[in-house]
């Protein structure tokens, strides 16, 4: 009971990545067509996208050690967490806004990638997780968990 539960946890932070990826390679579509200084539109958007799956990686470590925790220890635990989320956005953020060669909306737009993949978590996991989890062998459920880090 306990190993189903860990494996739809990951299935869960799947979705997040391919949230975040398809969120990813659309909006990288759309500025290569749209933007007018590609370059840094699209170090920002990958720069923004890559945190976000980092921070969703970190979501889910925080709240697995959480689960080991008595209540009062855990809510302490959590709050630290989301504090230090928070400010890996907001150092990100900066980064965006000092660095000349990032956009800074462009970064924005891929912090943002990890709100909209928790949106359509639901979506990705009828339509793409479970798929990849009913075929036998896949490397999803062939490889252990710490070797997917990112993507």
């Amino acid at each position: 009971m306990i190993r189903k539960q860990v494996r739809k946890d990951r299935r869960t932070l799947y979705d997040l990545w391919a949230g975040i990826s398809i969120y990813f390679i659309i909006f990288e579509i759309i500025g290569i067509f749209f933007v007018r200084n590609r370059p840094h539109y699209i170090l920002g958007i990958l720069l923004g996208c890559g945190v976000a799956s980092i921070l969703a990686r970190h979501m889910y470590i925080s709240l697995d050690e959480a689960l080991n925790m008595g209540q009062n220890q855990a809510a302490v635990h959590i709050r630290k967490s989301s504090m230090v989320r928070m400010l890996v956005m907001l150092a990100v953020l900066f980064a965006g806004i000092s660095l000349p060669i990032l956009s800074f909306p462009a970064v924005l737009m891929g912090l943002m990638s990890l709100k909209i993949a928790a949106l359509f978590q639901p979506y990705t996991n009828s339509f793409i997780t479970v798929k990849l989890y009913e075929k036998k062998g896949h490397f999803l459920t062939s490889l252990p968990f710490d070797v997917l880090i990112i993507f």
